[in-house]
């Protein structure tokens, strides 16, 4: 069996406890490699994966640390595979982060970690990401505000975030100033 058969049968194994133990860590780089491609769908199941390869420590099999392990699967982005396990291991219910999708559920976890949000707080966020009407990029300059200010009201985070957004828009469309997306200064020149 060549090896490149060797690891496209490992790839169909369902990853259980039958599989030898030095196979493991082939097995679960293989599902992974293979769900990274559609990861807006598969990112529960990523971060599961890499979450158990961290705490099994199967790393070890060839790698010294799990840093070492992710900048071999993941080099463009270690903090994306940190994520990824970040909405897995998250109390964000699983079919709420497959209905608002990949990035937003990255940003609905990382307020998970900010200890001084509080829960009514937490809870109109988790309306606020199911408005289709809320951008992405909305939701990770409202995050980004609430970790700043935890105790600011959240209808208020979101008024400035839509109003900011709004102008962005307006003034965008004039053809000799651009907005900078990012931070919001005009850039002066055709758009």
């Amino acid at each position: 069996e060549k090896p490149k058969d060797k690891l496209k049968s490992i790839k169909e194994y369902e990853i259980d406890c039958e599989l030898p133990e030095r196979y493991l860590l082939t097995a679960y780089t293989a599902k992974i490699m293979t769900l990274k491609s559609d990861i807006g769908r598969s990112f529960l199941e990523i971060g599961r994966l890499l979450a158990e390869v961290r705490a099994q420590k199967i790393y070890q099999e060839n790698y010294p640390t799990f840093d070492a392990y992710l900048s071999d699967i993941f080099p463009q982005s270690r903090a994306t595979a940190y994520a990824l396990m970040q909405v897995y291991e998250s109390n964000i219910d699983p079919e709420l982060c497959l209905e608002i999708g990949w990035a937003k559920a990255r940003e609905l976890a990382s307020l998970e970690a900010v200890e001084a949000i509080p829960e009514e707080t937490r809870v109109k966020i988790k309306e606020i990401v199911q408005d289709p009407d809320v951008s992405t990029k909305e939701i990770k300059e409202i995050v980004k505000k609430i970790k700043a200010e935890p105790k600011k009201p959240v209808k208020r985070v979101v008024s400035e975030v839509k109003e900011k957004t709004a102008k962005v828009k307006l003034e965008s469309k004039n053809p000799t100033k651009t907005i900078c997306e990012y931070c919001g200064k005009e850039k002066e020149g055709l758009s």
